[in-house]
């Protein structure tokens, strides 16, 4: 996926991208702060930059995660 390389942080082993995120997208991520995580769903091989990014989402930690409960 094209994207610009905004701050590597080596000692944490982070990057910061930004990339060109679809407007139906938006709605979506209006309430991530900056510094926030969020997924980001890409096309293998898009046929322009305008289609790269499907999908942007909060990230959420608990999703990632599987759960188990003894009851």
């Amino acid at each position: 996926m094209p994207a610009e390389l905004v701050s590597p942080e080596a000692t944490n082993q982070y990057v910061t991208l930004r990339v060109k995120v679809p407007e139906a997208a938006l709605a979506a991520i209006k309430s991530v702060k900056p510094g926030e995580w969020v997924t980001v769903t890409s096309r293998h091989r898009p046929a322009s930059e305008a289609e790269a990014v499907l999908a942007v989402k909060p990230y959420n930690e608990s999703a990632t995660k599987t759960s188990t409960s003894t009851n």
